[in-house]
């Protein structure tokens, strides 16, 4: 998490797809974060599936999109390589039989901390292909 923190809090673009790098090779491949890792060895980590870090690193990747469409930084110069944030749907928690079947299915952005988030698309950073 501190990490993700690192990278949130950063402006230099360089720091943050260091970060991004980070990230992506802690997580053992399993593609989801965990709540820490044996510093020489990403594979020895604890808790194989943990909420807060899979939704902050979900709020890292809608924050580093939004750079990207929004321009004005190295970043925004690599944005064509990016595919879009997904809308996931859930059935709603608020979901009842009186209720139109079609309000029970809710959009829900990857942004949820109860979202796992597994980005599996191959994306380019300066030029070199990265899978995330």
């Amino acid at each position: 998490m501190s990490i993700m923190m690192r990278a949130l809090t950063s402006d230099d673009d360089h720091e943050i797809l260091e970060c991004l790098d980070m990230s992506k090779q802690c997580t053992a491949g399993t593609g989801l974060m965990h709540e820490s890792y044996q510093k020489d060895d990403p594979r020895r980590y604890t808790r194989s599936w943990f909420a807060w870090a899979n939704g902050l690193f979900g709020e890292l990747i809608l924050d580093v999109w939004e750079s990207l469409v929004g321009g004005g930084s190295e970043l925004s110069e690599i944005g064509r390589n990016w595919w879009k944030p997904v809308v996931l749907f859930f059935p709603s928690r608020h979901a009842s039989p009186k209720r139109d079947k079609r309000e029970s299915r809710r959009p829900a952005l990857v942004r949820s901390p109860l979202v796992p988030l597994r980005i599996t698309q191959n994306v380019s950073l300066f030029g070199s292909p990265t899978h995330f």
